[in-house]
C-alpha cells in the first residue's frame, strides 16, 4: 500500500484520481474553500484532506512513497520545500514536480 502526499491539492481532483485500492492519498491545501470542496467529493476511507500549508504541515512521523507538487511549489521557498519533502519520503520514494508546458 503506497502513501501519497498531494501538496496544494485544491479541490481534490488529482488526489481522488490517484486513490485506489492500493494507495492512500493525503491532500493538503491552505485554502479553506478548496479543502471543503475536496472533503465534499471524498467518499473514500483511503483519502483525506487537511487544511494546512506545506510549511505548517506536521507529518507526525508519517512518511510517504510519493510527494507531489502540482502548481504549488512556486508559492513556497523552493529549497526549504524540497528539503522538507525529501525528509518525508520513504527510501526509494519519489518527488513529483510536473513542469508546465
Amino acid at each position: 500500500r503506497r502513501r501519497i502526499l498531494d501538496v496544494g491539492c485544491g479541490n481534490g481532483t488529482l488526489s481522488l484520481f490517484l486513490r485506489n485500492a492500493d494507495n492512500y492519498v493525503l491532500g493538503i491545501d491552505p485554502s479553506e474553500r478548496s479543502v471543503h470542496r475536496a472533503n465534499e467529493k471524498n467518499m473514500y476511507s483511503n483519502a483525506a484532506f487537511i487544511l494546512t500549508s506545506f510549511e505548517d504541515f506536521q507529518p507526525n512521523d508519517q512518511s510517504f512513497d510519493a510527494v507531489i507538487f502540482v502548481a504549488s511549489i512556486h508559492h513556497m521557498n523552493m529549497v526549504e520545500a524540497l528539503e522538507k519533502a525529501k525528509s518525508m519520503l520513504e527510501e526509494n520514494g519519489i518527488l513529483i514536480l510536473p513542469s508546465s508546458m
